[in-house]
């Protein structure tokens, strides 16, 4: 094999690994942003469940304060 042969093969193998480690990182920050859409998804749910039972609460209390106000 001549030296331009092997160059060209080691080059390609170069490439080949470059495209790997490129794959790599992008299947990571794919896996970042799901995890971080995850994450803000979660507190968003907690958030609303929080706020969902405030407004139970205030509701009780509303319909709780009316009864005790009729005569």
């Amino acid at each position: 094999m001549t030296t331009f042969a092997e160059e060209r093969r080691a080059d390609r193998a170069a490439d080949a690994e470059q495209r790997r480690i490129d794959a790599a990182a992008v299947d990571a920050r794919r896996i970042d942003r799901e995890r971080a859409a995850d994450e803000r998804a979660a507190r968003l749910n907690e958030q609303h469940q929080t706020d969902r039972a405030r407004v139970r609460e205030t509701r009780a209390r509303a319909r709780a304060e009316r009864r005790a106000a009729r005569p």
